[in-house]
């Protein structure tokens, strides 16, 4: 077996088999020194990191510039103490060694084993989730009916969000087994956004199929209307927040809107409540962690994320510089269609939850992006198990 195939296993058996166990929760985050320090072994020099993905490794820096300079002005501008240095190293280290990790992952490894070791990943994991562990398909059947367990499904797993994005790539692999297993996995995964994500990609992944050479002959059209959608969408947020639809939605729904999505509406007002507006400028990572933790430390009710990405990372880095990443994020996407499509699955995933705090969901999206933005493969890629890999 290859080198990469092994690694991926093995980060995979890391994430699955001690996400249970507290005490080792935390050998995930040792992903990143462990690819490093390979690297370093195997004399692989830095510069060929840029080898892997030209578009990728500007992105990846473009990030990491991107939270530095938050710091920086956050600390400028929050003069009340707003900055938790702790919670910002934390935030700085995942969303920052996810993406390195994915670029040492490839410098070391072909495409090929990396692609092997993502398809035993879904077979194995999907035996040991929904089988083996204490959440298993059985608890559906014996479960009540009732609005609390709509709101906090029995199944309900961190794993569903990496079967969603590994749908797309089947999707676009012509993988009909894996493409399968992978839409069953998310779907029992219980997570109301990540179906909603996976129903509305697998549809667009059909649906814009026949434009997919106007779409990629326009990229940054393209961009420009993702990012305008996105912004369209956290003024509505922030108009919910202000109590703009209360009545039209408990009209249309007999449900005060807090309830109907599950208290984000409190969390948003507290947010937009002290922040007064959408900012231009950024107030440095783990500046929305902070205020909610301080409003609510002292009650029963107690939430640290603003489950919304999309808010978090606008007020978080500013108007401007979140419209730089987030446009260029969806340019690199764009290389093809198939990394254009995952990017969308990501982007829904990000509007009404925080992936940001799901290391391993990090890590496998942006190792399953990268596989699409270096597949060259023909369109009908012949179908594969996960005891043959893909064949380039």
């Amino acid at each position: 077996m290859k080198t990469g195939f092994w690694l991926l296993l093995g980060i995979a058996l890391a994430i699955v088999f001690t996400q249970s166990i507290h005490i080792l929760r935390y050998v995930k985050y040792l992903i990143f020194p462990a690819l490093l320090a390979i690297n370093i072994m195997q004399k692989r020099p830095v510069f060929r990191l840029y080898n892997v993905n030209k578009k990728f490794i500007i992105f990846t820096l473009l990030w990491l510039g991107a939270c530095l300079v938050s710091l920086v002005i956050g600390v400028i501008l929050n003069e009340q103490g707003d900055i938790n240095y702790v919670r910002y190293i934390k935030e700085f280290y995942f969303t920052n060694t996810a993406l390195f990790s994915t670029l040492l992952l490839f410098n070391i490894s072909s495409t090929t084993s990396i692609k092997k070791g993502v398809n035993y990943f879904i077979v194995f994991s999907f035996i040991y989730i929904f089988i083996i562990s204490y959440k298993s398909i059985l608890a559906l059947a014996s479960y009540e009916s009732s609005i609390f367990y709509f709101v906090t499904p029995p199944t309900e797993n961190f794993l569903s969000s990496i079967y969603g994005a590994a749908f797309i790539m089947y999707l676009h692999e012509n993988n009909k087994k894996l493409a399968l297993l992978s839409f069953v996995s998310a779907i029992i995964g219980a997570k109301r956004i990540i179906i909603v994500a996976v129903l509305v990609t697998g549809v667009l992944f059909f649906v814009l199929k026949p434009f997919k050479k106007l779409i990629l002959a326009n990229k940054w059209t393209v961009s420009l209307m993702a990012l305008f959608v996105n912004f369209a969408i956290a003024i509505a947020f922030y108009l919910v927040a202000q109590g703009a639809f209360d009545e039209i939605v408990f009209q249309l729904t007999g449900i005060p809107p807090n309830w109907l999505f599950s208290g984000r509406v409190a969390m948003y007002k507290d947010v937009f409540d002290y922040v007064g507006s959408i900012p231009w400028l950024p107030r440095g990572l783990g500046f929305i962690g902070t205020i909610l933790e301080d409003k609510h430390i002292h009650s029963n009710v107690f939430f640290i994320h603003m489950h919304s990405d999309v808010l978090k990372y606008i007020i978080e880095f500013g108007v401007i510089m979140f419209a730089l990443i987030f446009t260029f994020m969806y340019r690199m996407a764009l290389q093809n269609y198939a990394s254009f499509m995952i990017m969308i699955y990501f982007n829904i995933f990000m509007l009404t939850d925080n992936p940001s705090i799901l290391y391993e969901f990090y890590i496998f999206y942006f190792i399953i992006l990268m596989l699409m933005l270096r597949s060259d493969a023909p369109k009908n890629i012949p179908k594969v198990l996960p005891s043959q890999g893909l064949r380039q």
